[in-house]
């Protein structure tokens, strides 16, 4: 979003011979860009359900659209409850980087008006909580280079992710050939955090 802006200025005055002029005069147009519109975060991932073991695909995209160029580029991510980052699986448009670690935190390269950037990486799904969802988001740290004042820095965060758990508990501890094995499927809605709002079909290989 760019917001133009320009003063105007209304006057009389009486000159020498007794006469009123009149006259109204503009400044110059300045335009003040606002980040948060012109930079854009996106964040998305391959599964919307989860149970313990699974892996999750989540692919972040910052896109520079303001006219400005965006340097000291920090990415970094929240450690999910329930999820942890898989070692290794950084990519950066498309390119690997094992010795990234987004929940320490790594820098980008700068991003130029027009240009975008691609993070990839995996979670694992390591203990659903049967009383919530997973969340996962993450953070994007940019300075910019102001003519008018020192160099500002921004701090802001994508949307939320929000998974689906799927939580099978066993109630025998221990069983025998002939033993019945009850197992309890817990479906956990990630808008409301109940059991009750939302429709499933649910299949069980065992």
């Amino acid at each position: 979003m760019i917001i133009p802006n320009k003063s105007y200025v209304s006057y009389n005055s009486i000159m020498p011979n007794g006469e009123t002029y009149s006259d109204r005069i503009e400044s110059n147009l300045v335009t003040t860009e606002i980040l948060s519109y012109l930079v854009t975060k996106t964040i998305h991932s391959d599964k919307t359900s989860v149970n313990v073991g699974d892996y999750i695909r989540v692919t972040t995209t910052i896109t520079n659209r303001s006219s400005a160029k965006l340097m000291d580029i920090l990415f970094t991510i929240a450690q999910s409850s329930g999820a942890a980052y898989v070692d290794g699986s950084v990519k950066i448009n498309g390119n690997a980087h094992p010795s990234y670690h987004p929940v320490k935190g790594f820098t980008l390269p700068e991003l130029y008006a027009g240009e975008e950037i691609v993070i990839e990486y995996q979670l694992k799904v390591i203990s659903p909580i049967a009383t919530k969802a997973i969340t996962h988001y993450a953070t994007f740290k940019y300075g910019l280079n102001n003519t008018a004042k020192n160099d500002v820095t921004f701090l802001e965060n994508t949307d939320r992710l929000s998974f689906k758990v799927i939580s099978k508990q066993q109630v025998l501890p221990a069983f025998s050939k002939s033993s019945k094995v009850y197992y309890t499927i817990i479906y956990i809605c990630p808008c409301c955090n109940c059991c009750e709002c939302c429709d499933y079909c649910h299949y069980d290989n065992i």
